[in-house]
């Protein structure tokens, strides 16, 4: 995981990349914490990222926009 240890006396010490922490940088963070799928989306964090799928009246990543059947074309 491209983390970078440290050799210590009868230890190490692990300076994690970014996404990662834990003694040996095994664990990823909680992603869904603070709630960033907006308008209500559900949030799922499937480990290497995360997914909020939207009402049926907003879009978007993080469902911030607001659907618009008109340019969807619908």
């Amino acid at each position: 995981n491209n983390a970078r240890c440290i050799d210590l006396f009868q230890d190490y010490f692990c300076v994690c990349p970014s996404g990662t922490d834990g003694k040996q940088c095994e664990t990823a963070p909680e992603r869904c914490i603070g709630s960033p799928c907006m308008h209500g989306g559900k949030c799922q964090d499937f480990g290497s990222g995360l997914n909020c799928t939207c009402s049926q009246d907003y879009t978007g990543i993080g469902c911030q926009y607001e659907y618009d059947a008109c340019e969807a074309g619908l």
